[in-house]
Parts: structure tokens; sequence; C-alpha cells
């Protein structure tokens, strides 16, 4: 997410680690952090915020479940606040996807089962997928997830 907004009851599975991630960083507020249905007080974990990593603390560990965690909080940038790279990879991405859409040569590849078709579009150039891994990588802090 880039531009600040604010996401309601998010909800993800608890893995058994101290961990929870949030989908969309950097986190600017919380406002729920929960798991079972049992509010996490906010001096009960740490929070990365430039990563939307939660950690709890004292070994407290988030029980295995589905969709047992929920979180509602502030993620993103104020406008003014918007990296520069960020916005360059935005830009770059935007005038790929532009010149694709002007030229009538969007390669593409169809793959037909039955009466069944599907049509495989190529993802994005490599340069692109390194700048957007780089880019994870840097906020996210090498974390699997």
């Amino acid at each position: 997410i880039f531009v600040s907004r604010t996401f309601t009851s998010e909800r993800s599975n608890g893995t058994g680690g101290r961990l929870v991630v949030a989908r969309y960083y950097p986190i600017t507020a919380v406002t729920i952090l929960e798991v079972d249905g049992t509010e996490v007080e906010a001096d009960a974990y740490t929070l990365d915020a430039e990563a939307g990593h939660f950690w709890l603390k004292n070994d407290a560990t988030v029980a295995v479940g589905v969709q047992n965690v929920r979180l509602t909080y502030t993620a993103g940038w104020a406008r003014a606040e918007v990296p520069a790279r960020v916005i360059q990879l935005a830009l770059e991405m935007i005038k790929l996807r532009y010149v694709e859409w002007t030229s009538d040569a969007i390669a593409a590849s169809s793959i037909n089962v039955g009466a069944s078709s599907m049509v495989i579009k190529p993802g994005w150039p490599y340069h692109v997928r390194e700048a957007i891994d780089a880019l994870r990588t840097e906020v996210r802090g090498g974390v699997a997830i």
C-alpha cells in the first residue's frame, strides 16, 4: 500500500509462532490486534511498523488456526511522503502497461481444454520484478511470508 488508509478486520491464519504479519505496511496506527477472539494489549507485542510485523512478547504465541487473527490498523504513507523509488517504480509499471495496450503487441499464449480456453499473459519484465522484490526485501527485512 502506498497512500495511507485504514484496514478493518483484516483476517489471517495463526501459525503457532510469535509473529503476526500485516498485509499492508508501513503501519501508522493500530486499533485492534485480536487472536482467537481475545484482544492483545499493546504492551504485549512489539510492532515493527515499517515492515508490518507484530512480535508477541513473553514467549506468547499465536495459536495455529484458520482466520483466527484479526487486525484493524492504518497503513501507508501520507501522499507527500511516498518514497521516490516507489513513485519511480509505479511510473515504470504504468508506462509498460500503457505501451502494451497502445501497441496491440500484447504477447500471450492460450491453453484450450475441451470447450474451455485460458489466455496466459506474461508477468512483469525481469527488471520490474527485481525492483519490486528489492523494495519488499528492504521493507520486510528479508522475512519470508
